[in-house]
């Protein structure tokens, strides 16, 4: 018995971390998508408002020459998450290989 509780419990803490995983990278694909249709600043609320992303150029390139965005969260004014990414779109549309 005791053995299936704790079976239970590690099933459910895994199920636990991998929605709260899939919904961060779900935010930060949402981010990506509008971002890449203008290249401008994106801001998401999410959560009823208490979690905010925004997604905004960075005005640098990588080696392939894909702009960097910088992804920011934040909950109740605390940073909740910082991350740079490359939206070769925009790089796309500023008519660059």
């Amino acid at each position: 018995m005791r053995t299936l509780v704790v079976f239970l419990a590690v099933l459910i803490s895994l199920v636990c971390i991998s929605c709260a995983t899939t919904q961060k990278q779900d935010i930060e694909s949402k981010l990506i998508s509008a971002f890449a249709v203008n290249c401008k600043t994106v801001e998401l609320k999410v959560d009823g408002n208490h979690d905010i992303f925004m997604i905004t150029p960075t005005g640098r390139v990588d080696g392939d020459g894909c702009p960097i965005a910088l992804i920011m969260g934040w909950r109740e004014g605390n940073i909740i998450k910082e991350n740079e990414v490359e939206v070769c779109e925009c790089r796309e549309k500023k008519g660059k290989p």
